[in-house]
């Protein structure tokens, strides 16, 4: 919101100075020219801002990368208005007001910025947060808030109903026994959020008194509920299916609606891509039949909606019949089968367009789990009997786990994939699919696959 004002405050002082000093006009006019000009603006700034990770509060704020970084949202944001406008030339940016905005919104944007960070967030403070019960699961949950350089919590301890277990530590963070009082303990250690275990054998008395807290005004999660919020991800080693089948509350994981509204973008969006990348697909073509010997796509069999299977369409970056000898195997950083061009294309993602091809068809969306061969899905399913929920959505060109997850080269990795995969089946919508649209184009500009 404030980046909103502050955009929209550039922009009006620009114009003020055109209208008034520069053309020497009526400032009526500043109105005019503005009114039809500020809402796309003010979008494509706060999406320029979020491709650059400007709103990531988990991430330090260095002055001096911080201005560089904000430079670079703002004159992208310019060229992306100048480009729109470009179609409307009684609304275009002027070269007047591009001087005067530009340095007006950098300094603007990266003042606020250092005043929240060193000061506001500062005097807001960690929520201080108390774990209730002593299993993996809390473990679990003390190294996920270790992870992040700028902290939403500070942990104070874990009240366990082991009386035995006071002054002793789990991972550095002090245990407190159940004798000391729960609701005692949050008024002396001023605690906004209480976090009582899915899985453990928490006493009656602590549930009532935790439920007491709850009509006071604190905060009260249940330890799989605040994973899933602080981690993006579901813990499903520490999930019962209970807490699965109600996770969405009373609504169905897959909705008509938003179902339709995907499908009709898929097209739209699919059609048009494939068509301003068709020069893009012809010299990627003919620039590979010239690398290496085999065939310009690679098609493969892999599991869509409903475990249903269709030929996956890529351009081939490996060499011609990569698992003739070693059968099947995942893709990993480095791949010595991966050819010369090969690389280039992985590393630009320009192997990944022909899927386009795909979503068209109604294989894939654009956004959704990866699609997996039977093989993975077979040997996954004996790790984690959910593993085929992944299979009631579409797969997709990018994804959830694909934003949050680098490569992934163990079985163990592609179960923590899922982890996030699940994440978005229950939390699918078309502005988390923009969310994981821009997040793919932030690790496309700043975390390139290697």
């Amino acid at each position: 919101m404030v980046d909103a004002v502050i955009t929209f405050l550039a922009i009006l002082i620009s114009y003020i100075f055109k209208i008034r000093f520069y053309e020497g006009r009526e400032l009526s006019l500043v109105g005019e020219r503005l009114s039809a000009m500020i809402f796309p603006i003010i979008i494509i700034h706060n999406l320029v801002f979020y491709v650059f990770e400007l709103y990531n509060i988990r991430k330090k704020f260095l002055k001096v990368r911080g201005f560089l970084t904000i430079t670079l949202a703002v004159v992208l944001a310019a060229g992306l208005l100048s480009g729109l406008f470009y179609f409307f030339p009684k609304h275009r940016l002027g070269r007047v007001v591009l001087t005067v905005y530009i340095p007006i919104a950098i300094l603007g944007i990266f003042f606020w910025r250092w005043l929240f960070f060193e000061i506001l967030h500062n005097q807001i403070g960690d929520k201080n947060l108390l774990l209730i019960g002593r299993n993996d699961e809390n473990q679990l949950l003390i190294e996920e808030l270790k992870r992040y350089p700028v902290k939403e919590y500070n942990l104070i301890g874990i009240m366990c109903e082991d009386e035995k277990a006071l002054e002793k530590t789990i991972a550095g963070v002090p245990i407190i026994s159940k004798g000391l009082g729960l609701e005692r303990l949050v008024k002396q250690r001023n605690i906004k959020t209480l976090v009582i275990s899915s899985n453990s054998n928490t006493p009656q008395k602590i549930i009532r008194d935790v439920l007491n807290m709850k009509f006071k005004g604190i905060t009260v999660y249940d330890g799989a509920t605040f994973f899933k919020d602080l981690t993006g991800k579901v813990p499903i080693f520490y999930v019962k299916d209970l807490w699965l089948l109600f996770a969405a509350g009373k609504s169905a994981f897959k909705r008509p609606y938003y179902e339709r509204v995907k499908r009709l973008m898929d097209i739209l969006l699919s059609a048009i891509f494939l068509v301003l990348t068709s020069p893009i697909l012809m010299l990627c073509a003919i620039t590979l039949k010239l690398d290496s010997n085999g065939p310009v796509f690679f098609k493969q069999e892999r599991m869509g909606l409903n475990q249903r299977p269709f030929n996956l369409i890529k351009f081939r970056t490996m060499i011609h019949n990569a698992e003739a000898k070693t059968g099947p195997m995942r893709a990993k950083k480095n791949d010595s089968r991966v050819t010369r061009l090969g690389k280039f294309l992985r590393k630009t993602r320009l192997d990944e367009i022909p899927q386009f091809i795909n979503v068209l068809k109604g294989d894939m969306s654009f956004v959704g789990p990866r699609p997996i061969r039977k093989y993975f899905a077979d040997r996954y399913s004996k790790k984690t009997h959910y593993y085929p929920l992944r299979f009631s959505v579409k797969p997709g060109i990018t994804g959830w786990a694909q934003t949050r997850f680098g490569y992934s080269e163990s079985d163990e990795d592609q179960i923590e994939k899922f982890q996030y995969d699940l994440f978005y089946i229950q939390e699918a919508s078309l502005f988390l699919d923009l969310l994981i649209i821009l997040k793919t184009i932030q690790t496309i500009l700043f975390r390139p696959s290697q």
